[in-house]
């Protein structure tokens, strides 16, 4: 009956469980289906939240909400954003497999607990390639779906590897076909020969073609596909490789303004730079603006604003296609074969208006696309083109009279523009003007303008003082915004803010009376201390809202594995412990169900206390306490713990009781989560927990013999949902919950540790009114 009676109870708690995440699903996502038994897991390249990869999710998942697709699917990355990070891609894409696989690490014996895989970009792309090089059966009956990758790839570099020389083998779509694979999906092919055709076509007289390319996956791969391609015209012509893989953006400009004459340059990725920052396309604006030799390129890049044109991909959001993919993968799970790629078809782009600028006619080239084509080809209209010329020129003409109409009609006016100057400056009484000649004030609205008073600090400003005596100075500023506004002709901006925290925004407006032949500077000053504050709330609001989306976010992708593990173990032992009569077998279900009970239910307190200390709904309840009574709970409850798991748990506390005022619960779940912590990262020797007294504070720790922290890490510990160790249980939430209570208590948490010798985490608490006090 006694079984019977903890079966009952365990189920209960198990159906419980069920029920408030069945409640908890309207808010934060579809009810799961009863065939939803694996997830899908998408693996992208570089970060999700990056505007390409976030188009391409956003597709797949508006694909997936449409259909009845019962899989949960679950976003990974391997954060790949240049080249140098790619040699580690593929322990990445390992570590990511390992969360599916139960934490399994022997990759002889992982096979991922998904459905299928999809994969987005370059990089993740050749780290599964190079993956199931190595381990052929890894992915065997998993299907899987690719999208926005190259026809060619290469294999990955071994972590450590010099990236300074490695040219690996470039390999071809059609070698996946002797992989035991079942993958699909829609592949773009890089035309690099059909570029440099293009190129000899508008100008057979190129000797040189320079390819530019950036460091990153696809940059290293045009990189090789172009030395390739090139071998066709190496009697004809050179080819100047030219990679921000080992050449800032600045020395890229130099090498280009350097190239000899009868050359062409071609663009192909422009994403990240030999500093690995990324590259946008108004730097390589920058960078083409002093050639004149002709540009093009193999993807969209500049195409319509410095590029003549060029033969690319035929680009599109592969979301959707990304999904059916998949669904059609999973359909035909048996299947191993990669059959199932389609090749993209490429297109020449080509602008019309830039044809022109060279003298270059469109029939020239047999079949393109053509963007700034401002002149039809339509056989009817050409035959009028002599009267088509007459309207344009009539129409020229036109315009010209009515503009020199209206110059004359403004010259007539009695008020010149210098009057008029004044006049609008005399009623703009809610900014503060200035008009400066030279370096003297010729007007200044001081009187009338508070924002002047404030921002000279009640100086007064007349007429025929010097500008320099706004700031209190004897002589002209240095790098004076005066000057420059005169000698450039452009408005020069300033932000200025006072030390009573008065922030002014200030403009340098350069002018020109022609009638007078004057020079001069008008100085706007305005005071910006209320929108610059209002815009602060908005960007701190704004922050936040990103915040608490993000927070919950993470929340529900670590508790979708952390809350169904130890439901699946209650459930199935409790099954199996109805059924058997084994005395030894009942006794060990019945383990194996307390403890992820008691998982189950660290978990759930952990998620109310986060919620309320994050909504700030914890109350802190005063009370006066035996310090001792925390320690000796501790010690009772974690020492068949620390044995069975063969440790040692020792007790340092002194002989003397100590009564102490301060929140005993939040101070007892503080410790809970360290000595657990202390539990879940020692394999040998044990733990010691303890307290002392200080002359401001309780010294209350938890020293082990464990695994240690690197100290590059030891900050991030207290971040939410940070793991040192991945394959550990867990979302990450105790060390943030302690930080969080012991700065409520207006305490703090300290911690010493070497790697591989253990660690230890000091509680201070202050003896004061609001931490604890010392009440013997």
């Amino acid at each position: 009956m006694r079984y019977f009676l903890k079966y009952d109870i365990c189920r209960t708690i198990a159906v419980f469980i069920l029920i408030a995440i069945s409640c908890l699903q309207p808010v934060f996502g579809k009810p799961v289906s009863e065939n939803e038994k694996l997830p899908v897991v998408i693996i992208c390249s570089y970060n999700p939240s990056t505007a390409g990869m976030e188009r391409i999710l956003s597709d797949f998942e508006r694909a997936r909400d449409s259909s009845s697709f019962p899989h949960l699917t679950i976003t990974e990355s391997l954060y790949c954003k240049n080249l140098q990070e790619c040699a580690y891609a593929k322990n990445r894409f390992l570590n990511i497999l390992s969360k599916y696989s139960g934490g399994e690490k022997s990759l002889k014996k992982m096979h991922p607990a998904v459905s299928s895989i999809g994969i987005i970009g370059q990089e993740a792309f050749a780290a599964l390639l190079s993956i199931s090089d190595d381990y052929p059966n890894l992915f065997k009956g998993i299907p899987i779906a690719v999208a926005n990758v190259s026809s060619n790839y290469i294999t990955l570099p071994e972590n450590g590897s010099s990236l300074e020389d490695w040219h690996p083998k470039i390999h071809s779509y059609q070698e996946i076909a002797k992989k035991d694979l079942n993958i699909r999906g829609t592949l773009y092919a890089y035309d690099l020969q059909g570029n440099f055709d293009l190129i000899r076509e508008l100008f057979p007289e190129t000797r040189n073609i320079a390819f530019v390319t950036d460091n990153s996956m696809g940059g290293i791969l045009l990189y090789l596909t172009a030395a390739s391609a090139f071998k066709h015209y190496e009697n004809a012509m050179n080819l100047i490789q030219i990679s921000s893989r080992y050449l800032n953006n600045e020395s890229i400009k130099e090498k280009l303004l350097e190239l000899p004459p009868y050359s062409a340059i071609l663009i192909g990725t422009w994403r990240i730079d030999k500093n690995n920052n990324f590259n946008l396309p108004s730097s390589l604006q920058s960078i083409l603006e002093h050639t004149n030799a002709p540009v093009f390129s193999t993807t969209s890049r500049i195409i319509g604003s410095e590029s003549i044109g060029g033969i690319k991909p035929d680009y599109f959001n592969q979301g959707k296609t990304l999904f059916e993919d998949l669904k059609e993968g999973m359909a035909d799970k048996e299947e191993s074969n990669s059959g199932f790629f389609e090749l993209r078809k490429n297109e020449t782009i080509i602008d019309a208006s830039k044809l022109a600028e060279r003298g270059i006619k469109k029939s020239k080239i047999k079949e393109a696309h053509f963007i700034n084509d401002f002149i039809s080809n339509n056989s009817t209209v050409n035959s009028y083109n002599p009267v088509i010329l007459f309207i344009i020129i009539a129409a020229i003409i036109t315009a010209m009279l009515f503009l020199l109409f209206s110059f004359c009609i403004r010259n007539k006016r009695k008020i010149s523009q210098y009057q008029l100057n004044q006049k609008l400056i005399s009623d703009n009484i809610n900014s503060g003007i200035i008009l400066i000649k030279g370096t003297k004030v010729i007007f200044c609205n001081f009187d009338k303008s508070k924002v002047m008073q404030d921002f000279c600090n009640g100086t007064g400003i007349s007429e025929g003082d010097d500008c320099f005596k706004i700031k209190d100075s004897d002589s002209p500023c240095k790098d004076c915004p005066i000057e420059k506004a005169a000698e450039k002709g452009v408005i020069i901006k300033r932000k200025y803010i006072k030390d009573n925290g008065q922030i002014f925004s200030v403009e340098y407006i350069p002018v020109k009376e022609e009638k007078d032949s004057f020079t001069g500077t008008v100085i706007r000053i305005d005071d910006i201390t209320e929108s610059e504050k209002r815009e602060k709330e908005l960007t701190e609001t704004k922050l936040a809202n990103e915040s608490a989306n993000a927070f919950k976010t993470r929340l529900f992708a670590n508790l979708s594995h952390e809350i169904r593990t130890p439901l699946n173990a209650i459930i199935g032992f409790s099954d199996l412990l109805s059924e058997t009569d084994d005395e030894k077998l009942r006794i060990e279900y019945e383990k194996i169900i307390d403890t992820n009970n008691r998982k189950l239910l660290s978990l759930v307190n952990n998620m109310v206390d986060i919620s309320d200390l994050e909504t700030n709904h914890m109350n802190i309840k005063i009370q006066n306490f035996n310090l001792h009574e925390i320690f000796d709970d501790l010690y009772d409850k974690y020492l068949p713990q620390f044995e069975a798991n063969g440790l040692y748990l020792h007790k340092d506390i002194p002989d003397d009781h100590v009564q102490i005022v301060s929140d005993k619960e939040k101070i007892e779940l503080l410790m809970d989560n360290l000595l657990s912590n202390a539990l879940k990262f020692t394999v040998k020797g044990g733990a010691t927990i303890g307290y002392k007294e200080s002359v401001n504070h309780w010294k209350l720790y938890v020293t082990d013999t464990g695994t240690g922290i690197e100290e590059d890490i030891r900050e991030k510990i207290f971040e939410r949902f940070f793991k040192a160790d991945n394959f550990s249980n867990g979302i990450g939430l105790g060390l943030s919950i302690s930080k969080m209570i012991a700065e409520k208590l207006n305490g703090s948490i300290e911690v010493e540790s070497k790697k591989g010798q253990g660690s230890q985490f000091t509680f201070l608490l202050p003896k004061t009114a609001n931490g604890a006090d010392n009440a013997s």
